[in-house]
């Protein structure tokens, strides 16, 4: 055989399927030995036979580099014992699902480096429609000095503004969580870096030069048994996010996911409703009516949580897409759902989690549309005492004429508003809370982020930065209060989602 056969030859075996790594071993050294057995009364006289081991030798260290080269790192979802992004005293989204999450997570450890970063992930859980990554970020520089000046380029034109933002911790954090993003590609698809979901991760700082962080996205794909992922780190320049610059600083890490060992237990209803709703509503503080044409997809009910799978053509003159609706079961059961959406704009697809266990007898969710309009400071609710605030706690607020909210607890200082609360009847996915004076008259009025869900207490929790410490009159605050919303139930467009 000439020498370019031989080449072509190995060239077909390597593009070839790899075999597994460790029977090809076995079958080279059983086949070494043989040979070396055979050949060994004859090598005095020719050279000829003592050639066939040494380059079956050779050939079978071809075969086992390459495989052990083109072997993707496979991960079994089978439990981590730990996930380090949860060993720290601050309270950390998912916090309370640790142990559930576990279940549903494996150890990682892998790392990749860019300049001056370095990306490792720790572990990953997917309980087939939540892919959380967990992971560690060092940095050669020091990252509070880096936000800061982060800070400092974006208030230049407010010095006053810039002293207060780069001396609050409250305000790095924020910077920390927004600027230290990771992006995820399953089989080729990119998920969108950049949507609405910012209340699906968490980063906070270790030390001067690391930090630790999660991301959950929302797998709405039906995905094999062993798929593909990618994972990048994204530029912490705010600037390029803007500019639909998505620059990555640490190489791509690549890794397959084999769940074929998994027992997840998942029920995934695709209905296929579809459905035209007229609603009215308030986006940036204006009101607008706008008519919805929705396809309801799929609802999937997962260990870490659900989903509603809408379709929605994007139209130039609404200005958001569906969200206007409260979420029942057959027993008049409440599910709060997220106010912001993982948005598809190629599929016109977008997932909305909701919160709450589903029982296994339930028959059917319904989805009741509504209007909504804020009361423009009626005099509805009582209020409470800033200074004073645990003597009150806890408090009840009437949220409109369907629901009641009981906040548990209240902090309000110089850096945030952070309300805990349970609710009685149906209250909407976010809250708007009152700043008043001595007398209950309105100084501020704000609305809170989308509530996180505590599934062990039931308990929500919504953050707020205190803006109102660089307003004039922000010293005259001295009392909090949730604000009435006037609600009209649009029962006659209301949607049954059956799941039996």
């Amino acid at each position: 055989m000439k020498g370019n056969e031989i080449i072509d030859r190995i060239n077909s075996n390597i593009r070839s399927k790899m075999p597994d790594i460790e029977q090809v071993r076995e079958k080279c050294l059983s086949q070494s030995s043989q040979s070396a057995g055979k050949t060994g009364a004859k090598n005095k006289k020719t050279n000829k036979f003592i050639l066939k081991p040494m380059f079956a030798a050779v050939i079978c260290m071809i075969l086992i580099t390459t495989a052990i080269a083109a072997a993707p790192f496979v991960l079994k979802i089978l439990g981590s014992e730990n996930i380090s992004f949860f060993d720290t005293d601050k309270q950390v989204r998912y916090s309370s699902e640790v142990e559930l999450i576990k279940q549903y997570s494996t150890e990682v450890g892998m790392t990749a480096e860019g300049d001056g970063y370095k990306l490792t992930i720790d572990n990953i859980a997917f309980d087939g429609t939540f892919l959380s990554v967990f992971y560690t970020i060092q940095k050669d520089v020091n990252i509070i000095e880096e936000v800061k000046e982060i800070i400092r380029k974006d208030y230049v034109n407010n010095p006053e503004l810039m002293a207060v933002q780069e001396n609050s911790k409250k305000a790095i954090d924020y910077y920390v969580n927004w600027r230290n993003l990771i992006g995820l590609e399953i089989n080729g698809y990119k998920n969108d870096m950049f949507n609405k979901d910012s209340d699906m991760r968490e980063t906070y700082i270790v030390s001067e030069h690391e930090l630790k962080g999660m991301r959950r996205f929302i797998i709405t794909e039906d995905l094999p048994d062993i798929f593909d992922i990618k994972i990048n780190y994204i530029s912490n320049d705010i600037s390029l996010l803007y500019k639909g610059d998505k620059t990555v600083h640490a190489e791509s890490l690549s890794l397959t996911v084999d769940l074929s060992e998994n027992k997840i237990e998942t029920l995934i209803i695709e209905p296929d409703l579809s459905a035209a709703i007229t609603v009215n509503g308030i986006y940036d503080l204006h009101y607008y009516t706008v008519e919805h044409n929705i396809t309801i997809n799929k609802v999937s009910m997962s260990p870490l949580g659900n989903i509603i799978v809408f379709t929605e053509p994007v139209q130039s003159d609404a200005p958001k897409t569906f969200n206007n609706f409260y979420i029942l079961d057959d027993k008049n059961h409440f599910y709060a759902h997220e106010n912001w959406y993982l948005y598809n704009r190629d599929k016109n697809t977008y997932p909305v989690e909701f919160f709450g266990d589903i029982t296994p007898d339930t028959q059917y969710l319904k989805l009741i549309p509504y209007n909504m309009k804020f009361t423009e400071n009626e005099k509805r609710n009582n209020s409470i005492d800033i200074e004073n605030a645990a003597d009150y706690l806890p408090a009840r607020f009437k949220y409109s004429e369907y629901g009641d909210i009981i906040v548990e607890s209240l902090i309000f200082n110089d850096e945030e508003v952070s309300i805990t609360y349970r609710t009685e009847g149906i209250v909407g996915n976010f809250i708007n809370y009152n700043c008043l004076d001595e007398n209950d008259d309105l100084l501020y009025a704000f609305l809170c982020s989308v509530p996180r869900y505590d599934k062990n207490t039931g308990l929500y929790t919504v953050n707020a930065p205190n803006v109102t410490m660089m307003n004039p009159g922000a010293e005259n605050i001295k009392k909090f209060s949730i604000e009435y919303t006037k609600i009209n139930l649009l029962e006659d467009q209301a949607i049954i989602i059956p799941l039996k």
